[in-house]
């Protein structure tokens, strides 16, 4: 990691439910490796369900992670020692992803601006890989928690004539 301006995580369970300690031992890992090597910017995506984005969800999407809520509780806490960290860190939580092509139509919002998340939103991976990498480089939403979604066409969009 020697001379790198900025570490991107995407580190996931895939469809585990039970906990192994990856997630914290990964993000300890991650947060000693940076300390080390002088990477002052982390940019972690994390996962909508994890920490306080679940009682923010429809009640659809929150029985959907009821199955991972132990993974989830291994991600939170993983995110806790990120946030305790001096680390220049961002926190992304996409929601429901899909393998569909980028869109280029990413809405990011503050995890404080975001009271109820309606209904079950989707992004495609590419899309979220888009992000993370902006973000890395930009420096954007520096040690804040951001929620990205595939924003919305109107009504008219796309339409001829």
């Amino acid at each position: 990691m020697q001379g790198t301006d900025a570490v991107i995580s995407a580190l996931g369970m895939g469809l585990q439910t039970t906990p192994n300690g990856l997630m914290v031992d990964a993000t300890a890992a991650l947060i000693e490796a940076s300390a080390q090597t002088g990477v002052p910017r982390l940019v972690m995506m994390s996962s909508w369900g994890v920490g306080d984005t679940l009682r923010r969800s429809s009640i659809p999407v929150r029985l959907t992670y009821w199955a991972g809520r132990r993974v989830h509780g291994e991600k939170a806490v993983a995110e806790m020692s990120l946030r305790a960290s001096t680390l220049d860190w961002t926190l992304v939580y996409p929601v429901a992803l899909t393998n569909g092509r980028p869109s280029g139509r990413v809405r990011a919002r503050d995890l404080d601006d975001v009271d109820r998340m309606r209904g079950m939103p989707r992004i495609s991976r590419a899309d979220v890989a888009a992000f993370l990498v902006a973000t890395a480089e930009s420096g954007a939403w520096s040690r804040r928690t951001v929620v990205v979604d595939a924003q919305r066409r109107r009504a008219t969009e796309g339409r001829l004539g």
